[in-house]
């Protein structure tokens, strides 16, 4: 009789031990932005939210909240999702003419092709970069006062590659071999 194998229920959590600086626990800072999103129909009612920019997703997400709070709603669709663990297919809505916008409104508004909703965007809180992360290491002190940090607004949207506008870097500070760099967009630094 054969044992059944044990299975490793583990869990890896990665983090850069230098992003933080001496200072603070080590965390991994991801591309996500505290950005601005509307509805073409309503531009003045811009709703807050941070975004995950995903050069490896092909599409846009929005989550069901941030759609109730903007008081949009698309229609219903089939979507196959294609990942690392395989082919789903999920009942979502997809929605037309949002637009994403940098909340200094230093740049004129970014169009979003389409979007599908979701109910979260799977992403961490703990991985949006602060002015204090910036502050820590001298090269990137010049980019601190650009980079807004609001605990309190949801990860509400995943950028796709459908959106290239939202890829444009504008500039890029680079540190030193192994130390962060920072990036500045139409819609955000990060």
């Amino acid at each position: 009789m054969t044992r059944p194998e044990k299975k490793d229920t583990s869990q890896v959590k990665s983090a850069c031990s230098q992003v933080c600086g001496r200072s603070q626990p080590a965390r991994s800072c991801a591309r996500i932005l505290l950005l601005e999103v509307f509805h073409q129909d309503n531009p003045s009612a811009k709703v807050p939210t941070y975004a995950v920019v995903d050069d490896q997703s092909t599409d846009v997400f929005v989550t069901d909240s941030l759609l109730e709070q903007l008081g949009v709603e698309g229609h219903e669709v089939n979507l196959e999702i294609n990942t690392i663990t395989g082919i789903n297919s999920v009942r979502t809505q997809k929605v037309n003419c949002l637009h994403i916008q940098d909340i200094d409104n230093l740049h004129k508004s970014i169009k979003v092709p389409f979007a599908y909703s979701q109910e979260k965007i799977p992403a961490s809180q703990e991985d949006i970069a602060t002015p204090e992360i910036a502050r820590s290491w001298k090269h990137l002190e010049e980019m601190a006062h650009r980079i807004h940090h609001e605990p309190d607004v949801e990860i509400g949207l995943l950028i796709g590659r459908n959106t290239p506008s939202a890829f444009q870097s504008l500039r890029v500070i680079y540190g030193r071999d192994n130390e962060p760099w920072a990036e500045e967009y139409k819609i955000s630094v990060v």
